[in-house]
């Protein structure tokens, strides 16, 4: 009997192990799935978030290259019309020369003539003199003023190029262009003037002696008056430009702001 009952209790307990086993295996089984299964989602959303990365890297490089590309056409066309604006400018000053150059020798025959009305010919000769030397004056310092304009023109559009590049870096640039403008329209202005100033002809009126001292010291004040209203233009012109690059300085780091040349250092 004792006997009979150990085997039960044998059995029972190898029962009890096998069963334990079955559950642990199946526990285990049970385990090792929900890890392949986890495994697989971490695995796809890697890949779905590499996708997502890639994908946004791709869209902000073609944004960043459509900039560039715009800036880059836009300070060309900016550049173009600097240059073809004062190619007209320059064109413009030599058709006028050109013409005061033939008005000058037809004034200085007229001159000859009502000078011919003074028998002393030292002041005849003097007078001749003075008539080519205020309009050679005025013909230096109008082509000097040319080149000044010139080189305001190039300061300013520097100044945009750098105004363009902070724009493109999100920077708040309405004032620079405001003054941008200002000084844009004094340089015209002051162009005009030079133009104008590069037409005149000075001449004598004067047919005795007792006129033709107080003729000529009219024309050199009139002269002078004359290139001192256009330098005025020229100043205007000069401080509106001085203006533009004070605003431009008030913008943050604006001397290390840049916008690539090149896609290839984008990507």
């Amino acid at each position: 009997m004792k006997r009979i009952i150990f085997l039960m209790a044998i059995m029972a307990l190898a029962i009890g192990q096998s069963v334990h086993a079955q559950i642990f295996d199946s526990l285990r089984v049970k385990e090792d799935a929900e890890n392949h299964l986890k495994e697989a989602q971490n695995q796809m959303n890697e890949k779905t978030e590499r996708a997502m990365r890639e994908n946004a890297i791709h869209r902000v490089s073609k944004i960043e290259k459509e900039t560039v590309k715009a800036f880059n056409e836009r300070r060309e066309m900016a550049k173009d019309q600097v240059e073809k604006k004062k190619e007209e400018f320059k064109a413009k000053l030599e058709a006028k020369r050109e013409e005061v150059k033939t008005r000058l020798e037809e004034k200085r025959e007229e001159v000859k003539k009502r000078l011919e009305g003074i028998k002393d010919s030292k002041k005849r000769k003097t007078a001749e003199h003075l008539y080519d030397a205020l309009n050679k004056v005025n013909d230096r310092i109008t082509k000097h003023f040319e080149k000044v304009t010139d080189k305001l023109t190039e300061a300013v559009e520097r100044i945009e190029q750098r105004a363009d590049k902070a724009a493109a870096n999100g920077q708040d640039v309405a004032e620079v262009r405001a003054k941008i403008a200002e000084a844009k329209a004094a340089i015209e202005a002051a162009r005009s003037s030079v133009q104008t100033q590069a037409g005149k002809v000075y001449e004598f009126q004067a047919d005795n002696a007792q006129e033709l001292k107080t003729d000529i010291q009219a024309e050199r004040d009139r002269l002078r008056a004359d290139l001192e209203a256009v330098k005025t233009s020229i100043s205007l012109a000069r401080d509106a430009a001085h203006e533009s690059l004070k605003s431009l300085a008030k913008i943050p780091r604006v001397d290390e702001l840049e916008v690539e040349d090149s896609e290839t250092e984008i990507e």
